[in-house]
């Protein structure tokens, strides 16, 4: 919407499979998101930062964060896949998170791991600009 709200139900199935075929990449993430238990509850906005993320940095470096969300191995405290995969707990209940929250905290992530950076903790405030992908 112009005012930048979410509105999910003003999307049309039409819709939908454009943007799948203009972005083909968000099929094979969806596919891995819900292959992967952990992954699944960051949600399904993920597999669209992913696809971008990828087309913007290549699919193998994008595929090893991806990896390091899903595994949770050999991670250190401020690795971005770490940081991300501890505010999506999974199988804990957590607050309820606005899909733009959601949204921002994952865009932070992948735009830490593609600069090389380490986190802190995932917070996105009112006062704050949306975030945007590098």
């Amino acid at each position: 919407m112009e005012d930048g709200t979410y509105a999910a139900r003003m999307i049309t199935n039409k819709e939908i499979q454009e943007v799948v075929n203009h972005h083909p990449m968000v099929r094979t993430w969806t596919n891995r998101l819900v292959g992967n238990r952990p992954t699944r509850t960051i949600g399904s906005a993920f597999a669209g930062v992913l696809t971008l993320a990828s087309e913007r940095h290549g699919a193998e470096m994008i595929q090893l964060f991806f990896d390091q969300v899903a595994s949770g191995e050999m991670l250190k405290k401020g690795d971005p896949a770490k940081v991300l995969r501890e505010r999506f707990p999974e199988g804990r209940r957590i607050e309820r998170l606005t899909f733009e929250v959601s949204l921002a905290f994952m865009i932070k992530a992948v735009n830490a791991f593609v600069q090389g950076k380490q986190l802190g903790i995932l917070r996105f405030t009112a006062k704050e600009e949306f975030p945007k992908l590098v």
